[in-house]
């Protein structure tokens, strides 16, 4: 699960990417609180595609 998805920094993504196959995924986000844009945390949930 990956919680408050909309400050999410480029380590995280990598690590939470690396589970598609593994795990189901779950991610919240709320892209009006993100606040940590100045330190690279982006909202990842903006290009999280599902694999049909």
């Amino acid at each position: 699960m990956l919680d408050e998805a909309q400050d999410t920094n480029p380590v995280l993504e990598q690590v939470f990417n690396a589970q598609r196959g593994h795990a189901q995924l779950v991610m919240v986000s709320d892209s009006a609180q993100a606040v940590y844009g100045w330190r690279g945390a982006r909202d990842v949930m903006t290009d999280f595609t599902v694999p049909r």
